[in-house]
């Protein structure tokens, strides 16, 4: 369960201040422990299952389109940079993530117009 403590660990997760931030610090840390755990993909997706059903709760309706199309894609197929990226669209002071992040997963190949 070490790779669903690593954001924690670098203390950069306290930078949410409503519900709804801290769902996307949530849905981003369950989503990264998952594609950097080691663990047959059953046993941790009951796991990821569930955080994703506490955190979508939080999400407004774009969030839950483009977070059912990102979990869709095979997540061994996820690149390192959507990451990357992914924890600088929360750092940031723009309010619009779920905007930020479909942009990343258009730029990346992840996502195609026609998807939207």
């Amino acid at each position: 369960m070490v790779p669903y403590q690593i954001d924690r660990t670098f203390s950069t997760n306290n930078t949410f201040n409503n519900p709804k931030k801290f769902a996307n610090w949530f849905i981003y840390n369950s989503l990264l422990g998952s594609y950097l755990s080691d663990k047959p993909k059953d046993s941790i997706q009951a796991l990821k299952d569930y955080q994703m059903y506490l955190a979508e709760s939080y999400l407004d309706e774009k969030g839950k389109v483009i977070l059912a199309q990102l979990l869709k894609i095979d997540e061994k197929k996820l690149p390192d940079e959507l990451f990357v990226r992914w924890k600088d669209i929360l750092l940031d002071e723009d309010k619009n993530d779920w905007k930020q992040i479909e942009k990343t997963l258009l730029q990346l190949g992840l996502l195609k117009e026609n998807d939207r």
